[in-house]
């Protein structure tokens, strides 16, 4: 099997869950069992890190900053404030590649943690904000994030303009 773009959505993981354990039964050494598990934990996490650099990057490039700006001061992170001001094309391109490395992270994980802890660990990511919007809407839906996030990204100045004073306060009074 091919592991598709949504098959850590807990139905596929079995089937994409193709190492062989084998080899670990034979290391008698527990503190080097560890550092093998560790070692390889540590790979899954740096998947495609290049990307992530990259994508930070093209955030900043193709943003409208001024438009963050105000979008962190209504509570958003800075990278989903800058997100949600990209142009379409590259919201689409970015949501695509961050599924891919979220299934890709999540397959190689459960290769050293079993499928189990695997499925716990996608059950407390879905209850995570942004994990939550990934699983349920941006890669399930791929054209949801270029239906609704321009929506909220676009013209920001506009729109908060009336709130502005008010937001100005708020990031004030929380930091």
């Amino acid at each position: 099997m091919t592991c598709s773009r949504n098959s850590y959505y807990l139905d596929g993981l079995e089937q994409c869950n193709n190492i062989d354990r084998e080899w670990t039964d034979h290391v008698q050494d527990e503190a080097l069992r560890n550092s093998y598990y560790l070692d390889g934990l540590e790979q899954c996490n740096n998947i495609d890190r290049e990307w992530t650099d990259h994508v930070q990057d093209e955030a900043l490039r193709y943003g409208h900053v001024e438009d963050a700006v105000w979008l962190e001061k209504a509570g958003m992170k800075e990278f989903t404030a800058l997100f949600m001001t990209l142009p379409p094309y590259h919201m689409s391109r970015i949501a695509k590649a961050a599924c891919a490395k979220h299934e890709k992270q999540l397959t190689c994980g459960a290769e050293y943690e079993g499928i189990e802890t695997t499925r716990k660990r996608i059950s407390d990511l879905k209850k995570i904000g942004n994990h939550k919007m990934m699983f349920e809407k941006e890669c399930g839906d791929i054209d949801y994030v270029t239906n609704v996030y321009p929506c909220v990204g676009r013209d920001v100045n506009t729109w908060i303009r009336p709130c502005a004073e008010a937001c100005t306060i708020l990031v004030r009074s929380r930091f």
